[in-house]
């Protein structure tokens, strides 16, 4: 039994750095949008901030998803 609590641990390390990479490539495209526009970042880049705030829950869906098939693997 002690064996199947460390076995995941690669798994749940690979899935958390791909989380944390997509997280910060999600949240990059929202910064890149304040550096592009500056000060007229509401009004000419409001749809593109709202993209990259509305990806971010995606990022954190595909993230359990593909880390529920990956741990129910090795059951």
């Amino acid at each position: 039994m002690v064996f199947w609590v460390f076995e995941p641990c690669p798994i749940l390390e690979t899935a958390d750095k791909n989380f944390l990479r997509d997280l910060r490539l999600a949240l990059l495209a929202g910064i890149r949008v304040f550096e592009e526009l500056e000060g007229h970042t509401l009004v000419l880049g409001g749809e593109q901030l709202l993209t990259a705030v509305k990806s971010v829950p995606d990022v954190l869906d595909t993230y359990y998803a593909n880390l529920a098939v990956q741990l129910e693997a090795k059951v």
